[in-house]
C-alpha cells in the first residue's frame, strides 16, 4: 500500500525500505500501544481477510498542548467503497469513548479532496491552516466529543 505512489500522493514520500518500514512498524507499537494505548490499526477486509489499509489515532504536540489525530490510509482499489468511512467512525468512538478524549484533530492536505470530504462526513469541521512537519501548509480540522449535559 505505502509503495502506491497514488496513495501515496499527498502522504510525501514512499517508505525507503520494507526494512525500514518494519522498524517502523515496531517503533509505533512500542511507543504508541505500550506507552498510550492507541495507534494505527490494521483495516482488514472482512470476507477475504485481506490487510487493506490502516485506520487510528496518532499523539501530537500542537502549540505545547497535546492533541490526538485521527489517521487513514487504504489501498486504492478500496478507495469509495465506505470503508474509510466505517473505519473512522470506529476509531472516533474509541477515542470518545474508551479514551474519554475531549476531541480529535485531522490533518488533510486542501488538494485531497476525497480525504477533505471524508473529514466532513465523519463530523471534523475545518479550524485552521497549519505547518505540520514536511507537509507544509495543510487544513487541520477538528471534531469534538459530544456533549453530555442534558438539557
Amino acid at each position: 500500500i505505502y509503495s502506491d505512489s497514488e496513495v501515496m500522493k499527498y502522504m510525501n514520500s514512499i517508505p525507503e525500505s520494507i526494512e525500514r518500514e518494519e522498524e517502523n512498524i515496531r517503533n509505533h507499537i512500542h511507543h504508541y500501544y505500550e506507552n498510550l494505548g492507541f495507534g494505527l490499526w490494521a483495516v482488514i477486509l472482512k470476507s477475504s481477510q485481506k490487510l487493506i489499509g490502516r485506520c487510528g489515532l496518532l499523539q501530537h504536540t500542537l502549540n505545547e498542548h497535546k492533541e490526538v489525530e485521527i489517521s487513514y490510509l487504504l489501498a486504492q482499489k478500496y478507495w469509495g467503497k465506505g470503508y474509510a468511512r466505517e473505519a473512522g467512525f470506529a476509531v472516533i468512538a474509541f477515542a470518545f469513548e474508551r479514551l474519554k478524549l475531549n476531541r480529535l484533530i485531522a490533518f488533510v492536505n486542501p488538494n485531497n479532496i476525497a480525504s477533505v470530504n471524508l473529514a466532513k462526513r465523519l463530523g471534523f469541521s475545518f479550524e485552521s491552516k497549519i505547518e505540520y512537519k514536511s507537509y507544509g501548509l495543510v487544513d487541520l480540522y477538528v471534531k469534538r466529543a459530544p456533549s453530555t449535559d442534558s438539557i
